[in-house]
């Protein structure tokens, strides 16, 4: 479950983009996007909900229900702990982000702390909301992704080769 109440200042820009550039709301899009990922056999939770609730055409509680992948940490917790499979992940997702960007998605929020690692070691994406299927720019997902790898010291090599081989 993610969500809760939005503060004054995003509620306004949300309501903003929801009536002037019809942007959806970012758990209504995200609902989108999870189920865009899935029907093209992306590794994406099942989304099962997604409500905004509103006054006066302003935004002020959101959320989204998905299903619960068991024992998956993410991405990030593996890479802090310093786990002996953290290569392995981050071949695999460079191999998730290449066939996400061959099925013409672009996630523009691509961080580890996006993708979850379950335990036979598949990687699921999350957090979806900022992209879409219909963004062209895919070099910039792996410019941010390489560059909170950078942060965290960690050697981007695993990724760059799992991207390489993707698809």
């Amino acid at each position: 479950l993610k969500g809760g109440r939005l503060k004054l200042e995003s509620s306004l820009r949300h309501g903003f983009k929801r009536l002037v550039l019809r942007q959806p709301f970012p758990r209504i899009a995200e609902f989108h996007n999870l189920s865009w990922l899935r029907a093209h056999d992306l590794p994406a939770p099942k989304p099962l909900v997604a409500c905004v609730w509103s006054l006066r055409l302003i935004a002020r509680l959101q959320f989204l229900a998905t299903e619960w992948i068991a024992d998956a940490p993410s991405l990030l917790t593996l890479i802090e702990k310093r786990a002996p499979n953290v290569p392995d992940a981050l071949s695999a997702t460079g191999q998730v982000v290449k066939r996400m960007h061959t099925a013409g998605f672009v996630h523009r929020n691509c961080f580890p702390r996006n993708f979850i690692v379950d335990g036979e070691g598949a990687v699921w994406i999350l957090d979806a909301w900022r992209g879409g299927p219909k963004a062209t720019n895919t070099a910039v997902d792996v410019q941010d992704f390489e560059a909170r790898l950078a942060e965290l010291q960690v050697d981007p090599t695993p990724f760059r080769d799992g991207y390489a081989s993707g698809v």
